[in-house]
């Protein structure tokens, strides 16, 4: 909380000293940062191939350890509204540990309306555990750069968020990761 308040602070002193007239705008009418991050999450968790199907014994060991419920791995997810506009969010999911991942967001709103938000992210998602199958970290990431699969995986996205009267949150957008792009759509029920 006071990193926030000092944060907002900073970013208003430099705005006024600069000219600016500084009338913060709340975009979390539109959505909470878990689910202006959302469409980014998901696009990054999705290019990270699970392996878990190669290693014996490794559902036998997701439930025993915690790490998944039915076979779903589990899921954590913080976010840190800076401003009322940029979100830092960081996720992890854990399941067999050669698919256990980590992974940060940024995304930054802009309030087009009342209920309507254009929410510009980037982010990046790491698999520990898959970095020895692809050669180690710089072979991963080098990978990556070329746009193969690999443990890990960078991501831009634009996404138009915007709440119904009935209070549902529904996102349409597009993003790339390497030399992979996509349109995607998503909805909060």
């Amino acid at each position: 909380m006071r990193l926030r308040v000092l944060v907002t602070a900073v970013v208003v002193w430099l705005a006024r000293s600069a000219g600016a007239q500084v009338k913060p705008l709340d975009t979390r009418g539109v959505a909470p940062p878990f689910l202006m991050t959302a469409p980014m999450r998901l696009a990054l968790q999705n290019d990270i191939i699970p392996m878990a199907g190669g290693y014996a014994g490794c559902a036998t060991r997701e439930e025993a350890a915690g790490n998944s419920v039915g076979g779903i791995p589990v899921s954590f997810h913080q976010a840190l509204a800076l401003t009322p506009r940029l979100t830092l969010s960081a996720f992890s999911q854990l399941g067999c540990p050669i698919d256990g991942s980590i992974g940060g967001v940024a995304a930054y709103s802009v309030p087009l309306r009342a209920s309507i938000a254009l929410v510009l992210s980037g982010g990046i998602i790491l698999a520990p555990g898959q970095l020895q199958p692809y050669g180690g970290l710089q072979s991963a990431l080098v990978q990556q750069v070329r746009g193969r699969r690999s443990a890990t995986a960078a991501a831009l996205r634009a996404d138009l968020v915007w709440k119904t009267s009935a209070g549902r949150t529904f996102t349409v957008g597009v993003g790339s990761t390497g030399t992979r792009h996509a349109l995607t759509f998503g909805g909060g029920f």
